[in-house]
């Protein structure tokens, strides 16, 4: 039921926002709500996947996902400040 009411953030937020571009700051927090949901889902995914079919450690795995999902981040923060 929380997913539903996070996708009616996010369609109702892209609606206000052809009324006005200040309401774009509205979706950035159903973006990052629903971005971090996504990703716990990929990762938990893809860490029970490679636990499966490469037997090693869940946990292991988990942990090294992460790290690749932060270097994502942060090339993408780094970028940003080089535009501003």
């Amino acid at each position: 039921m929380g997913s539903f009411y996070l996708i009616l953030w996010f369609l109702v937020t892209l609606y206000a926002s052809t009324k006005g571009v200040r309401f774009l700051l509205l979706l950035i927090s159903a973006v990052s709500i629903l971005f971090g949901i996504g990703s716990y889902f990929a990762i938990n995914l893809i860490s029970r996947l490679m636990q499966k079919y490469v037997k090693i450690n869940r946990f292991l795995i988990s942990a090294l996902l992460f790290v690749v999902v932060m270097l994502l981040f942060t090339s993408s923060v780094t970028l940003s400040y080089k535009i501003v």
